[in-house]
């Protein structure tokens, strides 16, 4: 029986395995069957969409963009039709923006990079939430240079974007 309440969270810690070492396909595969088997055992909504946060990032590192425009899309839209009334939730929507204002730049999108940037720094701004990489952000959306994504990349490392990483502790 434990097994079979534990198989979730088998799945999650397998995908962010497999994340680190940069088999980003794999862990996607296994992220989403976490989430299948979380859904049917009624896990608690932070599991979920703290698998969902995961699964995101593997999408993004695959250059899948356009899925993760779309999460991002109806995730926002989700918060505009409920507004997020607790701080981890107005948290969660300022990363949603930028997560958004990333994919647009790598996308070659800087005007809308630009926008979702600053409505993420205008919620971080509103709950004191430190977002170290959104200055950088914005001056690259607001430059006329072209912004390579391994570079993109490399920064989003650097300042620890992703959570899922050798150094975190994400089991």
């Amino acid at each position: 029986m434990a097994d079979i309440l534990d198989s979730h969270m088998d799945l999650a810690k397998a995908a962010k395995s497999k994340a680190i070492i940069g088999q980003h396909k794999k862990a996607l595969a296994l992220y989403r069957e976490a989430l299948q088997h979380a859904r049917q055992q009624n896990a608690h909504s932070i599991i979920m969409r703290h698998y969902s946060e995961c699964a995101l990032e593997s999408m993004e590192q695959l250059e899948q963009y356009d899925q993760v425009e779309s999460y991002c899309i109806e995730a926002i839209k989700h918060y505009e039709e409920n507004p997020p009334e607790s701080d981890i939730a107005k948290k969660d929507l300022a990363y949603l923006h930028q997560r958004l204002a990333f994919i647009y730049l790598k996308k070659g999108i800087k005007d809308q990079a630009l926008t979702f940037a600053d409505c993420a720094q205008s919620i971080a701004t509103a709950i004191n939430l430190d977002m170290p990489l959104l200055p950088k952000l914005k001056n690259w959306a607001s430059s006329a240079l072209h912004m390579d994504v391994g570079r993109i990349l490399q920064e989003q490392k650097r300042h620890h974007y992703f959570t899922v990483r050798k150094e975190s502790k994400t089991g």
